[in-house]
């Protein structure tokens, strides 16, 4: 009787919830009512997800769908959501079409002066090398989004941005030797741990780490994806950068990054692109990567979960995209990830959920059925690369 109810409900009550879910124009009550239509996971002791069931008995169906019906305007086929800045266009619920790739179009940056620990570039910036360190070399595999065969790859992908979580002292004049002596201490555990391939002290200085062409041990299990290419394991994929900073949850991040880390993240993050051709849309911040596979949830590291600076560094604000790891693989999260995340985060998660929900009625399949086969072809996709490149390697060595 579930299933058959489940079904019922992805035929004819989903198209009405989606319709509904549009008109909400507020995202933080427009995720909750998807939730709460959809069912929210929770993970069991085994691993396994537990759905509540929401519907009344299938006579009630058919009396909301006539309901639906009369109630339905023009204005739900297309909607604004409000998520802080900038604002997202909806279009009968798809995620906005995003400019196609505008790696090409970035600033040519290249050194200007290279001597014993420092590195000077035609755009201002400086990088430190006193702490450079190698590590293991890369092995970067991409995975074709459509046929999710395995294609060679080089250079890098995108830039995946890190807080230090590490203890931050106020930032004063007069704690000069403090935060000195702070800084030092995070360097030493980054270069132990070859953490990052980029650490951006407080003060702005920018220190290399872990040498471009190794891997950082920075992302552990991670996810993302674009147009053309899924990144399974982003730690060989993508750049490592970190700021000296502390996590604060929720949209409550004032002081989270110093002006002068910005600047520089700015000036790094322009050159990166400019020597691998990076888009835009691949540099993401560790909360939006960060899985947790065991109980297939989004989130297991919440770095930068709300208001990272994206605008401020020259990039288009990520937050507002589709979840690879939702849409494709059949993720989920729970409310302490929510807790996290600030508002803009939650304008994602929304479009995720629609996609999710509709790719399941589309199949004529429950919601529940579709995330399962999703989540076995995340196990399928994970066992046939750790199989042909050893990608497990190192997984689970992040901060």
């Amino acid at each position: 009787m579930a299933n058959r109810t489940s079904w019922l409900f992805q035929t004819i009550l989903a198209p009405w919830h989606d319709r509904r879910a549009r008109s909400i124009t507020d995202p933080v009550q427009r995720l909750r009512y998807l939730r709460k239509t959809m069912g929210t996971p929770e993970a069991t002791s085994s691993g396994s997800y537990v759905y509540r069931k929401r519907l009344q008995q299938a006579r009630w169906v058919l009396v909301l769908l006539l309901v639906a019906g009369a109630l339905m305007t023009p204005r739900w086929l297309s909607t604004e959501v409000q998520a802080g800045s900038p604002r997202v266009l909806v279009v009968n619920g798809l995620d906005p079409k995003m400019p196609r790739e505008t790696a090409d179009e970035v600033q040519n940056i290249w050194m200007v002066e290279s001597r014993a620990g420092e590195e000077w570039y035609s755009n201002g910036l400086r990088i430190d090398t006193n702490y450079v360190i190698a590590n293991t070399p890369r092995k970067p595999v991409v995975v074709d989004r459509q046929s999710l065969k395995q294609k060679e790859f080089k250079g890098f992908a995108g830039i995946v941005f890190h807080t230090t979580e590490s203890l931050i002292a106020p930032f004063e004049e007069g704690r000069n030797s403090t935060l000195r002596v702070a800084t030092r201490g995070v360097l030493q555990f980054v270069q132990s741990q070859r953490c990052y391939h980029y650490v951006i002290d407080r003060f702005g200085r920018v220190h290399r780490v872990v040498k471009e062409e190794d891997t950082a041990w920075h992302s552990g299990e991670s996810l993302w994806g674009d147009d053309e290419s899924l990144y399974l394991g982003l730690n060989d994929t993508f750049l490592g950068i970190a700021l000296e900073s502390a996590t604060k949850t929720g949209n409550d991040t004032a002081d989270t990054v110093t002006p002068a880390q910005i600047n520089a993240a700015r000036l790094l993050t322009g050159l990166l692109r400019s020597r691998y051709r990076i888009s835009p849309w691949n540099c993401v911040t560790h909360a939006q990567v960060s899985l947790n596979p065991a109980y297939f949830l989004i989130g297991l590291h919440i770095d930068f979960a709300a208001n990272f600076p994206f605008a401020e560094i020259g990039l288009p604000d990520n937050y507002g995209r589709n979840y690879p790891s939702i849409t494709e693989f059949g993720f989920s999260y729970n409310d302490v990830f929510l807790k996290a995340t600030g508002t803009r985060m939650l304008t994602g998660l929304a479009l995720s959920e629609d996609k999710l929900r509709r790719d399941a009625a589309s199949k004529g399949l429950p919601l529940e059925r579709h995330r399962a086969q999703l989540q076995e072809k995340y196990r399928s996709a994970m066992a046939a690369l750790t199989v042909n490149t050893g990608a497990a390697e190192g997984k689970d060595k992040e901060k």
